[in-house]
């Protein structure tokens, strides 16, 4: 499903390496340390949630990102949840992708994770046209939503997200501010940022 806001051109990213490790030129900076990566999405986005913990038991369980990159973040929180007993029973995650990758680029990029590889081909089956706006994909029978949001993150998260798509935000490791007219409740800030005002978060 695909919710259109904006009237801008995607320009994708382009796929390079640096020592064989993905980079963007664009921004002069790596998508993952040399470690693989999928070391640092557990260790760091999944901690930086607390999750698993956090969303033990629960009926639903949201997260925001701002960077979908090469998705191994959403991967990552998938197989987690998958692999979780006391997982809830519906997980989404939003994220914010200023310059999305090619279905055959990111096909690439997951190569290098082959534990991901069924997740990423569900992913890749289901990948939108990158167009701007607003994408929702769904996956796991229905019970992971992915909602990806094309677009400059300030465009995207200053609109109003369309009836539907509005879920509680449980965490989201962010260090950028949201603009007004998100308005997640959010129940902790994982990396200890002051949440800013107009966010109306509940702080544990």
């Amino acid at each position: 499903m695909q919710h259109s806001t904006m009237l801008k051109t995607i320009v994708p990213a382009r796929l390079e390496f640096r020592d064989g490790v993905p980079y963007s030129a664009a921004y002069g900076d790596i998508y993952h340390s040399a470690d693989g990566g999928a070391g640092q999405a557990c260790h760091v986005f999944l901690q930086g949630c607390g999750l698993p913990a956090a969303w033990a038991r629960r009926s639903s369980f949201a997260i925001l990102e701002t960077g979908f990159g090469t998705g191994l973040n959403f991967l990552a929180t998938w197989a987690a949840w998958r692999d979780d007993p006391a997982r809830p029973v519906r997980l989404h995650f939003l994220s914010v992708e200023k310059h999305p990758f090619r279905a055959d680029d990111l096909a690439r990029l997951h190569a290098q994770w082959p534990e991901f590889a069924a997740l990423s081909t569900e992913l890749l089956a289901n990948w939108p046209m990158l167009t701007p706006g607003f994408h929702r994909i769904a996956l796991d029978g229905g019970r992971v939503q992915l909602t990806l949001m094309l677009g400059d993150a300030l465009d995207c998260l200053g609109h109003t997200i369309p009836h539907g798509l509005q879920p509680v935000v449980d965490r989201s490791p962010l260090g950028h501010t949201i603009p007004h007219g998100l308005q997640p409740v959010v129940d902790r800030s994982p990396l200890g940022h002051t949440i800013p005002h107009g966010l109306q978060p509940v702080v544990d």
